[in-house]
């Protein structure tokens, strides 16, 4: 029983050390290279944005803000209004 648990063992050491080998020959191919690569940029990403988080909801909010005002459905309609009869182009 030792003697095959003793087998087993060098077998999964000799396994490990392939395996290890087997993954860097894989990270050097293209398609390992750009996994990589999208793998750091959205990391990057990832970063830039829980900085810029705090930025991005303050101008959403403030978006939601004008876009439920009264005034700016009026204006954004009297703007197509007058868009239309200027234009020409958009209903021939």
């Amino acid at each position: 029983m030792y003697d095959k648990l003793r087998a087993l063992a060098a077998e999964n050491r000799a396994s490990y050390g392939i395996s290890s080998e087997l993954a860097k020959v894989k990270q050097e191919t293209t398609k390992g290279l750009w996994t990589q690569v999208t793998s750091q940029l959205t990391e990057s990403f990832t970063g830039g944005y829980e900085i810029l988080e705090p930025v991005i909801r303050d101008a959403l909010r403030s978006f939601l803000v004008k876009f439920k005002a009264p005034e700016f459905t009026k204006e954004y309609l009297y703007g197509c209004a007058l868009h239309v009869a200027a234009c020409g182009y958009c209903f021939r």
